[in-house]
């Protein structure tokens, strides 16, 4: 119903939707259930353009990939995310799981490697790094 409610603005009379409500769209797209959908609307999006927010587009990319289970591709949309400015610890354990998913657990401890502390302050990290080791 959410979705509905922000296709139907986005519909408006101002015609093409800005980045930012295509962003937007896509995060709602996600939250709703449909990785699927917002996938090909995030394909759109330059982030180069100043009117993008990079971080957020490349963390987005990087979860609906993860959503869709395509964790090689959800890997790049987190390093990009990463490369782009973000430090969020979060993002670079989203980066850590998705390298384990695909099968590579060398580029997994890499990224906690370069991550910052406080990804120490995630259960997860720990978790992950285990796997990590166990599978070298």
């Amino acid at each position: 119903m959410k979705l509905l409610a922000l296709l139907l603005c986005l519909a408006g009379a101002k015609g093409e939707a800005t980045p930012t409500e295509k962003l937007a769209l896509a995060t709602m797209m996600l939250r709703d259930g449909h990785p699927d959908r917002a996938l090909p609307l995030l394909a759109e999006l330059d982030p180069q353009s100043e009117e993008v927010d990079a971080v957020e587009l490349f963390r987005l990319r990087g979860i609906v990939q993860l959503k869709l289970k395509q964790p090689a591709f959800a890997a790049e949309a987190f390093a990009s995310a990463i490369e782009a400015g973000d430090q969020e610890a979060r993002t670079h354990l989203l980066l850590m799981q998705s390298q384990l998913s695909a099968k590579r657990p060398y580029l997994a401890l890499n990224a906690l490697r370069s991550a910052p502390s406080s990804v120490d302050a995630f259960p997860e990290r720990f978790v992950a790094e285990a796997v990590a080791h166990h599978a070298l």
